[in-house]
């Protein structure tokens, strides 16, 4: 059995545990780490399987429904209708206000639109009904201390090709941004949530008949973490079982029927 198949054995295999306990507790880290990996790849792939196509379907969406003529220049935005034009989606109501006659704006007079555009302005809302509204210059002096750069580019015509060309020029990112923050923010959920079960393990540890240190006692904790983060993968990956409830309740049992039976299994008692 290789390194690289302990997730799969950690769910069956108590002389997996064993070994572990013999191990540096730098091995435990690294298994973090390596599970850190895999959770950034399977949230990559699940990203593609039930995102992209509701992505993808918005993408068209605003394409369809996206104001025609609509051209940006150094100075701001403009386009030929003049009343102000809305964006509305059929699953997710009120999204984009287009009023180029305005130049400032309130909260108030967003109504129930989180992003409200004006021609030298792009204003959100981050959370709906709040009075809290952020505001961003599009105009070339807005966008970049180098004008000229920008003043040199002329005209541009925003278009649904361009559109879609964002949307593809955008989507490796996308990715590499799921895989990024998914491996960073589980590597420390995780060795965080081990080291609040190693404390369980020391309480269970103090029954044991041949105890262990609690560099042991922390591999032990890091390799049972593996059974709650498979059943968590499935639920991913299989959406019916999400209506099943586990969450944290459904973690902690589970973890902790694993250290007890391996804390339990793996005793010395004395001749």
């Amino acid at each position: 059995m290789s390194f690289w198949q302990t997730p799969f054995f950690a769910l069956f295999r108590l002389d997996l545990y064993r070994r572990a306990a013999g191990e540096k507790i730098s091995k435990g880290f690294f298994y973090l780490v390596y599970l850190s990996v895999l959770m950034g790849v399977f949230s990559v792939m699940a990203y593609n399987i039930r995102a992209v196509p509701e992505v993808k379907d918005f993408v068209e969406w605003f394409k369809a429904d996206m104001p025609a003529s609509l051209v940006w220049t150094p100075q701001g935005l403009q386009m030929p209708l003049q009343a102000p034009y809305a964006m509305v989606h059929e699953k997710y109501g009120p999204l984009v206000l287009f009023d180029l006659q305005k130049d400032e704006t309130t909260a108030a007079q967003m109504k129930d639109y989180p992003v409200l555009v004006t021609a030298r302005k792009i204003y959100l809302r981050p959370v709906a009904g709040s009075g809290n509204i952020r505001s961003y210059d599009i105009t070339a002096q807005g966008l970049t201390e180098d004008t000229n750069q920008l003043s040199s580019i002329g005209p541009v015509q925003i278009t649904p090709a361009l559109v879609q060309k964002t949307y593809d020029s955008m989507r490796p990112w996308i990715l590499l941004i799921v895989f990024s923050a998914v491996l960073v923010i589980f590597f420390v959920w995780k060795v965080m949530a081990a080291l609040f079960y190693s404390w369980f393990a020391l309480l269970m540890n103090m029954r044991r008949h041949d105890k262990l240190d609690y560099s042991q006692l922390l591999n032990i904790s890091i390799l049972a973490l593996t059974p709650a983060i498979a059943i968590n993968l499935l639920r991913l990956f299989i959406p019916p079982l999400e209506f099943i409830p586990f969450g944290f309740a459904g973690s902690f049992i589970v973890t902790m029927g694993y250290l007890f039976w391996v804390l339990k299994k793996t005793d010395v008692r004395p001749a």
